[in-house]
């Protein structure tokens, strides 16, 4: 941020309205990371997989991670992730976190919804390019959801 700063101020920077709309464009470029992080990555994965190869795979036992706000203590909720094991060109494992309510407001509702998932068997999208690669649809596990909850 000093650099960013001295160069703003430098007498000989060149014209302001460069500058700004150079910084402006940076910052744009930042932003759109972020929010692509954050909000569409997901739906673009499950998009682009919704065509890949099924096949067979199994969730783990899974785990409850403790969201925090920020870098404090305080705890803003909870999140079940689930590990799952199929059969690519090798053993793969992958990791899958449960969207439907984000993040839970306590340890014992998480806990309910990884037990409802727990070692159970679910279809896993692969990539044709590379095993390695998978994605466990959204709408692939909501019937199990549905059918384990009744």
């Amino acid at each position: 941020m000093p650099i960013a700063s001295s160069l703003l101020l430098r007498h000989n920077a060149g014209p302001p309205l460069f500058s700004l709309a150079y910084f402006g464009g940076i910052l744009a470029v930042i932003i759109g990371f972020i929010l692509w992080d954050r909000r569409y990555r997901r739906a673009w994965q499950q998009f682009r997989a919704r065509n890949w190869p099924q096949l067979s795979g199994k969730f783990d036992e899974g785990e409850i991670v403790a969201m925090r706000k920020g870098k404090s203590d305080v705890i803003s909720g909870y999140q079940v992730w689930l590990g799952y094991d199929y059969q690519g060109d090798g053993e793969e494992t992958e990791i899958y976190t449960l969207p439907f309510s984000g993040e839970y407001p306590t340890e014992e509702e998480a806990e309910a919804s990884r037990k409802l998932l727990a070692h159970r068997r679910v279809m896993v999208r692969v990539s044709p390019r590379n095993s390695k690669h998978s994605c466990i649809l959204d709408d692939d596990v909501r019937p199990l959801i549905a059918t384990a909850s009744k």
